[in-house]
């Protein structure tokens, strides 16, 4: 199963290929940043976005996507030129008929590092590890790609997450059990 991780952007589009080929670890085919240009006009950016997500699409050919969800903070513009961004991504995959996942930041993070509200630093060293990575991108974007596809595959193979949301409860702290479970590793 290939998955495609992507931190949509408008200006720079993290990217991440992870492969499950059954073993302890996935392997990461592929990640990176799309700079596309920051003096460039929106309508050059969004068709440079295209074309750059349908080559790696033809090369690497995965069967699903995962996205994170998009969410307004404090500048509608720029939510607004983001929605641009992931409309591209959005129409480019399921044109492949690719199987289309989206998760909120706090979900991403709760996967990854045990907490909804770990720091971008707490996840990335959380990717680098189960991942199991000498080092991460140079890049934020691409290490936030990571992470996205890493919480899709993680969630695919839970049982827990598989089956529809029952009432929430609160959990605190870092899963140990769950974490090195994942990994393969026993207590």
């Amino acid at each position: 199963m290939g998955i495609l991780g992507i931190d949509p952007g408008s200006l720079h589009c993290g990217y991440a290929l992870l492969e499950d080929l059954g073993g302890r670890f996935p392997l990461v085919r592929e990640a990176g940043v799309w700079h596309l240009g920051d003096k460039t006009p929106l309508p050059r950016r969004l068709a440079d976005l295209q074309k750059r997500l349908e080559d790696l699409l033809a090369i690497h050919r995965p069967t699903q996507l995962a996205l994170e969800e998009s969410f307004v903070h404090k500048n509608i513009h720029s939510a607004m030129v983001l929605g641009h961004a992931r409309g591209v991504i959005l129409a480019c995959c399921a044109r492949r008929e690719m199987e289309i996942f989206e998760y909120a930041p706090s979900s991403i993070k709760q996967t990854v590092a045990g907490s909804g509200r770990a720091s971008k630093e707490g996840v990335a060293d959380m990717v680098r590890r189960q991942l199991s990575l000498q080092e991460l991108p140079a890049s934020a974007d691409a290490t936030d790609a990571l992470a996205i596809a890493l919480a899709h595959l993680l969630r695919s193979k839970s049982p827990l997450t598989a089956q529809p949301p029952g009432p929430s409860r609160k959990k605190t702290g870092f899963d140990l059990e769950g974490y090195l479970a994942r990994i393969g590793r026993k207590a």
